[in-house]
């Protein structure tokens, strides 16, 4: 794989899944700190992953968040890595930190936001009761999109919450002007 797609990092990143495959999580980790070292986002939220299972291999998975903070801190730009930061958050019920990271990806990819920060944001919005921001992301995410099928299961998490969607409607009348 090396020899297809050189680089440091990248190498890191392999010689890392294989220590995992391995059991081996310190020489895991040591070879991830270089991929995280080389600020790469080529891999996607897989590095982050197999930070998250080096780490529940030496039973240290409560380390995570703190650790994925310490990384993003030296790549702000690191588009994987924040969703994965949010996605943390939001398993963590830490709703109020995943929130800013989402709206953030939004603001930043504009023209082609990802899919995955609307789906995020609908979920901690939904779990929140926050019927403006729902009612606001949601519009956005069909702006853009063209349809709500794009958030997924938190769109039908949306839906299925009778409460909710009893509170959206009712706001909707509120607001809504004669024509």
């Amino acid at each position: 794989v090396h020899a297809a797609k050189a680089g440091a990092g990248q190498l890191a990143f392999n010689l890392a899944r294989v220590e995992l495959k391995k059991k081996d999580p310190a020489a895991a980790l040591a070879q991830l700190q270089k991929y995280f070292d080389a600020h790469q986002s080529s891999e996607g939220t897989a590095p982050y992953q197999a930070l998250a299972d080096a780490l529940t291999q030496q039973d240290k998975a409560g380390e995570l968040i703190e650790r994925l903070v310490k990384i993003r801190e030296q790549d702000q730009d690191n588009v994987p890595l924040a969703y994965f930061l949010a996605q943390q958050y939001r398993l963590a019920d830490k709703l109020t930190d995943a929130q800013p990271i989402y709206a953030h990806l939004l603001e930043i990819r504009k023209k082609r936001p990802p899919v995955e920060a609307y789906q995020g944001l609908v979920d901690v919005y939904r779990r929140q009761q926050n019927v403006v921001a729902i009612l606001e992301v949601v519009g956005d995410a069909v702006a853009k999109t063209g349809s709500l099928t794009p958030l997924g299961e938190e769109g039908k998490a949306l839906v299925a919450d009778k409460d909710l969607v009893a509170k959206l409607g009712r706001m909707i009348d509120a607001t809504a002007q004669p024509i």
